[in-house]
């Protein structure tokens, strides 16, 4: 006895009688309340990440310290020198 293939027919909805494209409006009191409690504790712990990360600080970072140096001397001797600090690390 041979095998039928069953064939898949596309099911069609009717859509203006389907209540899952308005639970957004449905949602309880207590529900939007949660949502917005979250909402703002996401808000409160990026703000929270980025003040204590603060990157205005006066700190010389990788070869500021290079360019620092270099300016400093400048100003005590009215001359640029060239300390090598900021040359780039040769590896045969």
């Amino acid at each position: 006895m041979p095998l039928k293939s069953a064939t898949l027919q596309p099911t069609r909805r009717d859509f203006s009688r389907d209540t899952d494209r308005d639970d957004h409006r449905a949602a309880n009191p207590a529900d939007r309340a949660r949502d917005l409690r979250n909402a703002i504790l996401c808000a409160l712990a990026v703000a929270a990440a980025v003040l204590s990360a603060w990157p205005f600080a006066d700190l010389a970072f990788n070869d500021d310290w290079s360019y620092g140096f270099t300016v400093k001397r400048l100003l005590e001797t009215g001359r640029v020198t060239y300390n090598g600090w900021a040359s780039p690390a040769f590896v045969p």
